[in-house]
């Protein structure tokens, strides 16, 4: 991939973040269409393939995953660092400090031993490349590794709220029983315009379904991935999430915390 390209990805993940990963109606099929042509995007700090290949059929998707618990608009990018609310490493502004491979604890957290903080929300937005539809069947979730739960200080920095699309909305509890779904969040981030999620769902480029679902790790570590069932016509499959690896997380809950605010200074 060139450098034009990687810049384009990187500058693309950064607004997602300041976003909250919600996507303006007005805009999203220009941006989506530009964004899936090159099947890539970061997530989690680790690039990962999104893009369906059309000649297989299938929707197009944006996932992000927004790790975080509470805050002003209830998506915060959270991490859990392995260190006591006292460490020096938690009393650093963001951008100094200590560096590995020439990044400080803010720009690289897996670096420093910390995990994305849950629950988190998974927000995928479903589009097609052309004006056919693709009907959404069904998203399974798939514990693929737990252990105890990281315990040190929970860090999180304040980001603002913005209108967005209606989103379908569920929750999955990794506590509970495979498939894990439990009762729909009675809150979701503001600005969020929400129904309980209930399959099936239409998606098309002039009509992409928005999916938000809050997974929570329950009381370990986890990691886990997604697959998202779909039919284009008579063609049906699934589309794994991520195309490779895993997502992890920890259980923030109960930790001290670190804010925006006091953890920089």
């Amino acid at each position: 991939m060139n450098e034009p390209s990687q810049g384009f990805l990187a500058r693309t993940w950064k607004w997602l973040l300041a976003a909250l990963g919600v996507i303006v109606t007005g805009v999203i099929t220009a941006w989506l269409t530009g964004f899936f042509s090159t099947g890539e995007a970061v997530i989690l700090n680790k690039p990962v393939s999104l893009g369906i290949n059309s000649e297989e059929g299938g929707p197009l998707l944006n996932v992000s995953i927004q790790p975080g618990v509470g805050g002003e608009c209830g998506q915060e990018v959270s991490q859990v660092y392995p260190y006591p609310p006292s460490h020096s490493l938690m009393n650093t502004p963001p951008g100094s400090g200590p560096r590995k491979d020439g990044k400080t604890w803010d720009e690289d957290p897996h670096a420093f031993g910390a995990v994305p903080a849950g629950p988190a929300w998974v927000s995928a937005a479903l589009t097609t490349d052309d004006d056919r539809s693709v009907i959404i069947t069904d998203i399974d979730f798939h514990v693929t590794d737990s252990r105890p739960a990281l315990k040190g200080t929970l860090v999180h920095p304040v980001r603002g709220c913005g209108d967005g699309v209606t989103y379908h909305v569920g929750r999955i509890d990794f506590n509970k029983r495979p498939p894990y779904w439990s009762t729909p969040p009675t809150e979701v981030p503001g600005g969020v315009r929400a129904d309980n999620l209930q399959f099936p769902y239409k998606a098309s480029r002039s009509d992409p379904a928005y999916l938000l679902i809050e997974v929570d790790p329950g009381t370990q570590r986890r990691s886990w991935f997604a697959e998202l069932y779909w039919k284009d016509g008579e063609k049906s499959g699934k589309s794994r999430i991520p195309k490779s690896g895993t997502f992890e997380m920890t259980p923030a809950n109960g930790l001290p915390v670190k804010s925006k605010g006091n953890a920089m200074g």
